[in-house]
């Protein structure tokens, strides 16, 4: 019963495995089941009260700006 590491990027090092694995990860999400999949990791990280002020913050940001 050892102790177990997790598995990490080596983002300076020259192992191809660690670039595709990096690619992979900041490559985009197409599919839509996969996207809702996604959902409940991402507001148990960012809160659902933050990502609606995030949004609310861009629209008036970005989005009004624009018109």
């Amino acid at each position: 019963m050892g102790v177990q590491k997790k598995k990490t990027l080596d983002l300076y090092g020259d192992d191809d495995e660690n670039i595709n694995d990096l690619d992979q990860l900041a490559a985009p999400v197409k599919n839509i089941e996969d996207k809702w999949k996604l959902v409940p990791a991402f507001l148990k990280i960012k809160g659902l009260v933050k990502q609606h002020l995030d949004s609310f913050d861009y629209f008036v940001n970005t989005e009004v700006n624009k018109t």
